[in-house]
């Protein structure tokens, strides 16, 4: 399992990728890039988007609808306690949908 560390190792560019990837609803290509770089699970959306800047690939994957990634994300490492920087968010104001991986 990749660590939360690993992901600054990581190429803008890919990072760039995966939330285009969930932001475009191509599940198929963002499940290619997390199999070939796990770290991804940890990243941070990049400064555009404007209005996902700040959050977490789980973040943006519950607030697309891609489940089967959120499910992914999450037996990857992904936190479900992970805050935006700025504090409180959409996220901790209201509740999302839970989604849980299966045993």
């Amino acid at each position: 399992m990749a660590r939360s560390n690993e992901v600054e190792d990581i190429p803008k560019t890919d990072i760039k990728a995966l939330f285009s990837a969930l932001l475009a609803g191509k599940t198929d290509q963002a499940g290619r890039l997390l199999d070939e770089l796990p770290a991804l699970a940890y990243a941070v959306a990049p400064s555009t988007p404007k209005r996902d800047a700040g959050q977490s690939t789980l973040q943006v994957a519950l607030q697309t609808g891609h489940y089967e990634i959120a499910n992914a994300l999450l037996k990857m490492g992904a936190s479900i306690d992970f805050q935006e920087a700025k504090g409180r968010n959409r996220w901790t104001m209201r509740s999302a949908p839970l989604c849980v991986a299966p045993q």
